[in-house]
């Protein structure tokens, strides 16, 4: 399937989910509440005043990395292999915390896809393997850190 194709599904699917669920930021963080009990102690310690608005800053730097994936995916690259090591070093925010909200995000939309509508699936179920593909290299490369190893598998030299 084109990547254009892919963009215009997954476009199709966003707007149906704004359509239907509107603001997908509270069943999210529920659901990944649900999943993650203990995230609900770290948004308070890191949102202090503002946990709602740092859940809601969460929600929309998922919602930007599905929304941009199939258009820009070295975009979406950048940004989770910086946010994913930075969120572990410097919040102590592990990569499957970070990944369970994406996927939480990712569920609620997916919710709203008809059963009947395969492609669509197939497209979003491809494109958060995808991601989750990515935030796994943002992991490994926090390992090969703690290992010695500043490059993260995919850019050392043989």
């Amino acid at each position: 399937m084109t990547v254009p194709r892919n963009s215009e599904l997954v476009e199709t699917i966003l707007y149906r989910a704004a359509d239907t669920v509107g603001d997908i930021a509270a069943p999210a963080i529920a659901l990944f509440y649900q999943r993650y009990p203990e995230c609900r102690a770290l948004f308070d310690h890191h949102g202090t005043l503002r946990v709602q608005d740092l859940e809601n800053d969460m929600v929309s730097q998922a919602l930007y990395c599905l929304m941009n994936w199939c258009s820009s995916p070295g975009e979406v690259e950048i940004v989770l292999l910086g946010s994913v090591p930075h969120h572990a070093d410097t919040l102590n925010v592990p990569p499957d915390f970070y990944r369970g909200l994406l996927m939480a995000t990712a569920e609620v939309i997916a919710d709203s896809i008809p059963a009947k509508n395969r492609e669509e699936r197939a497209v979003w179920d491809a494109l958060c393997r995808e991601l989750c593909a990515v935030i796994e290299q943002g992991s490994e490369h926090l390992l090969n850190r703690v290992a010695g190893d500043p490059a993260p598998a995919r850019l050392r030299h043989p």
